[in-house]
This record gives structure tokens, sequence and C-alpha cells, in this order.
């Protein structure tokens, strides 16, 4: 996410410093210059699911204009699916077709996640 503000009344050099603030702010950094603004750690959905902070946009006369950001955290396939045995053995009869099923092994994925992009 990169924030964005202008000052055209500012009789100084017209430049936007930013700042964070609010409820998750510590969780974030902010170029003062540009705006960017980045995650300080990894986030993980089943600990957090969103996140609200203020951007705070200053001039250099120290006039302020604040935003609120809501990011939402989506959740992801994080779970590793699970083998139905710790080893499988199978056999079968030589010279056996093409295509031939020599076995079947089974896995479940107990994340209820359908999709991701």
């Amino acid at each position: 996410y990169t924030a964005v503000a202008t000052d055209e009344v500012d009789f100084t050099d017209k430049k936007v410093t930013y700042s964070l603030g609010g409820t998750d702010a510590d969780a974030f950094a902010i170029d003062a210059t540009t705006g960017a603004v980045t995650l300080k750690a990894s986030s993980d959905y089943e600990s957090k699911t969103s996140y609200t902070f203020e951007v705070i946009a200053a001039d250099a006369t120290g006039n302020q204009s604040k935003q609120t950001v809501t990011l939402s955290v989506n959740d992801l396939d994080d779970g590793v699916p699970v083998m139905g045995a710790s080893s499988y053995t199978f056999s079968y009869v030589e010279n056996q077709e093409a295509g031939y099923v020599v076995g079947q092994v089974a896995a479940t994925d107990n994340v209820a996640v359908t999709g991701y992009e």
C-alpha cells in the first residue's frame, strides 16, 4: 500500500511527510517521503484477520490530514495434507499393461480453504 497526498497551499516547499497512528500502527512501517506502507513482520490469518491504522500526511507548517486504512488478511491453505498411513507397500503380477493400477494412497487436508489468489 502506498499513501499519496498533495499540498497545493503550503507556502514553504509543498512537500508532504507521512507517519502512522491508530490501533495497529505498530505492526507497520511507513516511508516518510514516499508513503510506502510495509508490514514489520509476517501476518497470519489464524492470529489476526484484519488490521486498522491511520496514515497521517503533514506539511512543513504542521497541517495534518488523516486517513483510516483497514487491511484484511486472506486465509491461505497453510496446513499440510496428512497421509492415511505412515507407509504403503504394494505388489503386483509382472507383465501388466501400461496404466495398470499398482496401488492407491490416501491423504486428507483438514483446512477449509477452497481457493486462493
